[in-house]
């Protein structure tokens, strides 16, 4: 079940960038910028390695308060950030997201 869950079930579709309709809830975004991503039964999932972060085959996702958690099952950890803040994905928090994701990944290679 969990090989399903994980498995990119959108054929040859791709995650595309988010354009908000209503700002105050969302600003437009893209998770992993320049990296194909596809999506599975119950995550999206990152399809090559994010420099300096993740590898390919993790899986993710995140809610409206800017609460985000990745699954790396070939570094064999999984991480959580969460605020409660609003809108979504505003610059600031997509960097905190960025540098939370490199400090993780730097202090495993340590």
């Amino acid at each position: 079940m969990v090989s399903t869950m994980s498995s990119n079930n959108m054929g040859h579709l791709r995650v595309t960038p988010v354009t908000s309709i209503n700002q105050n809830l969302s600003a437009d975004f893209e998770f992993m910028r320049g990296v194909p991503k596809s999506w599975g039964l119950s995550f999206q999932i990152n399809e090559d390695n994010v420099v300096g972060g993740r590898k390919a085959g993790s899986l993710s996702w995140a809610g409206l308060f800017n609460t985000h958690f990745w699954i790396d099952r070939t570094s064999g950890f999984g991480a959580l950030l969460m605020t409660q803040t609003l809108p979504f994905m505003l610059p600031r928090v997509a960097t905190l997201l960025d540098q939370f994701e490199q400090t993780v990944y730097q202090s495993l290679a340590a």
